[in-house]
C-alpha cells in the first residue's frame, strides 16, 4: 500500500525531535514504496515571557497551516506537536487523518519570575494552553503516548478526557547499533568515580540539585561530567549560568560542561553512574541508552520511567529529589558488588533490546494504515 504522509515537528535539540528523526529513518527503510514528507519547524520568535509565548503560538500554528496547505495527495499528517493539528484542523485539509504523538512536555513555556507576570501566565495563558490542548486531542484521529503512565499524567495534567479506541501506546525506542555495553570492563574503584547527566539545561530536569548533592561526595572525589545539546533558549541560557555559578562553589568536586558531545556512546561507557532527577519526564530516551550501554542508572520517578526499568526501578529510582537523598543514592549504587553489577547491567541490555525504533514505526504505519482505510 503506497501512502504519503506529512511529518510535522519541531527542529530545536530534544528527545521528540531524535524520536521523530529516528521514526521516520525507519519507515522508510522498511517502505521505501510510501512517501515520507518532513518539514522541519524551526522558531522564529524567541520565547521569553507571556507576550512572546502567545506570539510563538500564533506563529506556530499559522506556518504549520502554511506548508499543510502548500502539500498536495496527503494520505495522513503525522506530528508530535499540538499546534501542527490545530493548524491542519484550521487547513484545506481537515477531512485528512491525523496522529498526535505526545513525547513530552506540550506547553512550550516557562513561567515568568516576575509575580505579576507569572499570575497573568498561570491565569490567562495557562488556560489557553488547556484549550489549545483539549482541541488538539478532540480533532486528532489518533492520539499516541510513549506509555500508560505518561499517557494519565498528560491527560491529568491538562484535565483532558480521551476515550479508549482513540488513545494507543507508541513508545520510544532505542538505537542499539550505536549504544552497546562496553566489550572493557568499567572500572569499579569507589574513589574519583565519574558521574554523567545527559540532556538539555533546563532547571526542571534538576542538575543545580544533582551539583549540589556532590557537595555531600567530597570524600570521593567525584566528577561530574554535563553533557547538553547546543540549543538554549532564554531561559536555558539564565539557568546555565546558575549552574556554572554552583560548580565554582562546589569545592572538592570536578564539573564538567560538554556541549554537543561526539560520541556519546563514550561517555556512557566511562560513566560509573548516569543521573537524571527530573522533576517531569514522559519517557527520556537516556533511560533507555543507560540501559543499552549497561551503565548503572538512577533518575527520578516522574513520567512512564518506572515502566520503562521494569524490574530495575528497585535500584535505579531515586527515593527523592533532595541533594542529601540523591548523594546517598549515588554511594549505594557505587558500592554495589560485582555481581550485582554484572546482573544489572545484563538486565539493562536485556529491557532495552525490547525496544527498538524498528518496532515503534513498524506499529506507527500499522495505525497509519488502519485510519486511513475508511478514508
Amino acid at each position: 500500500m503506497t501512502m504519503k504522509v506529512l511529518v510535522l515537528y519541531q527542529g530545536v535539540q530534544s528527545g521528540s525531535k531524535i524520536a521523530t528523526e529516528s521514526i521516520v529513518r525507519e519507515l522508510r527503510g522498511l517502505y521505501p514504496e510510501s512517501i515520507f514528507i518532513v518539514y522541519q519547524q524551526c522558531p522564529q520568535v524567541a520565547v521569553s515571557g507571556p507576550l512572546s509565548f502567545l506570539k510563538y503560538l500564533l506563529w506556530s500554528m499559522w506556518d504549520f497551516r502554511r506548508v499543510i496547505n502548500q502539500k498536495r495527495s496527503i494520505t495522513c499528517v503525522y506530528s508530535t506537536m499540538y499546534t501542527a493539528i490545530i493548524s491542519q484542523w484550521l487547513s484545506k485539509k481537515r477531512q485528512i487523518p491525523s496522529i498526535f504523538h505526545v513525547h513530552g512536555d506540550q506547553r512550550f513555556g516557562r513561567e515568568p519570575n516576575n509575580n505579576l507576570l507569572r499570575t497573568v501566565y498561570r491565569i490567562f495563558l495557562g488556560r489557553i494552553v488547556i484549550l489549545l490542548q483539549k482541541l488538539a486531542v478532540h480533532f486528532a484521529t489518533r492520539v499516541c503516548f510513549v506509555s500508560s503512565t505518561a499517557q494519565h499524567e498528560f491527560l491529568s495534567r491538562y484535565h483532558l478526557q480521551i476515550h479508549t479506541g482513540k488513545s494507543t501506546i507508541l513508545p520510544n525506542g532505542v538505537d542499539t547499533k550505536k549504544f552497546f555495553p562496553s566489550s572493557r570492563a568499567r572500572p569499579h574503584d569507589r574513589h574519583k568515580p565519574t558521574l554523567l547527566y545527559v540532556g538539555r539545561i533546563d532547571e526542571k530536569k534538576g542538575i543545580h540539585r544533582l551539583m549540589h548533592s556532590l557537595e555531600y561526595l567530597r570524600a570521593l572525589s567525584p566528577r561530574l561530567v554535563v553533557a547538553y545539546p547546543s540549543y538554549f533558549d532564554r531561559h536555558s541560557a539564565s539557568y546555565f549560568s546558575r549552574l556554572q555559578g554552583v560548580a565554582e562553589r562546589v569545592a572538592g568536586v570536578t564539573i564538567s560542561f560538554v556541549k554537543n558531545p561526539k560520541n556519546l556512546t563514550a561517555l556512557y561507557h566511562g560513566a560509573h553512574c548516569i543521573i537524571l532527577p527530573s522533576t517531569q519526564e514522559m519517557a527520556p530516551l537516556v533511560v533507555l541508552e543507560a540501559l543499552a550501554c549497561g551503565t548503572p542508572l538512577l533518575c527520578a520517578n516522574v513520567g512512564g520511567i518506572s515502566t520503562m526499568l521494569g524490574p530495575l526501578a528497585f535500584y535505579c529510582v531515586l527515593p527523592s529529589d533532595r541533594p542529601v537523598a540523591i548523594a546517598e543514592a549515588i554511594k549505594k549504587t557505587l558500592s554495589f558488588s560485582p555481581k550485582l553489577r554484572a546482573k544489572l547491567q545484563r538486565d539493562g541490555v536485556m529491557i532495552a533490546s525490547k525496544y527498538s525504533w524498528r518496532a515503534t514505526a513498524k506499529n506507527l504505519y500499522a495505525l497509519i494504515a488502519e485510519i486511513t482505510q475508511p478514508w
